[in-house]
């Protein structure tokens, strides 16, 4: 396991202070009633997470889903005549990935969180309602990576 750099550990010692000051206040509002189970909103938490940051000015937290080339590599062999080769063709696709970067804003050190994307498919709503739909899973699945990995402003 590599070792943490110094800036990096002020930057999660602020996570973990926001985490804090976040976490007694909050209550799961969001209810899956076909699976019987209670979730977070981002309603729950992310204006207090909004007023903590622009209060102590220490960290900006930004979302962004945007598209990434991921190179897959591929090897074909061919043969002519008598001679067979093995060569590497570029391959390659562009994937969605959503990403939440925590930057402390006294170091400059960032932390960015990054997950691959789906298309959200709510029945009855319109595409445009799907892309906000897929935002908004997107934004509260990183906010609850960082609280899986013990580190969650949630």
């Amino acid at each position: 396991m590599e070792a943490i750099k110094k800036e990096e550990i002020e930057l999660l010692k602020k996570i973990n202070i926001l985490r804090k000051e976040v976490k007694d206040t909050l209550k799961k509002s969001g209810e899956n009633s076909y699976a019987h189970f209670k979730y977070f909103q981002l309603d729950d938490f992310l204006p207090q997470i909004i007023d903590k940051c622009a209060e102590k000015q220490e960290l900006f937290i930004n979302f962004n889903i945007d598209k990434e080339k991921v190179d897959l590599p591929k090897e074909v062999t061919s043969t002519i005549g008598e001679n067979a080769a093995t060569i590497t063709v570029e391959n390659f696709v562009y994937r969605e990935y959503a990403y939440l970067t925590i930057i402390d804003l006294t170091s400059g050190v960032s932390k960015v969180y990054k997950k691959e994307t789906k298309e959200a498919t709510v029945s009855g709503a319109t595409a445009i309602q799907n892309l906000g739909a897929k935002s908004t899973y997107m934004k509260r699945y990183l906010y609850s990576e960082i609280k899986t990995r013990g580190y969650s402003p949630i």
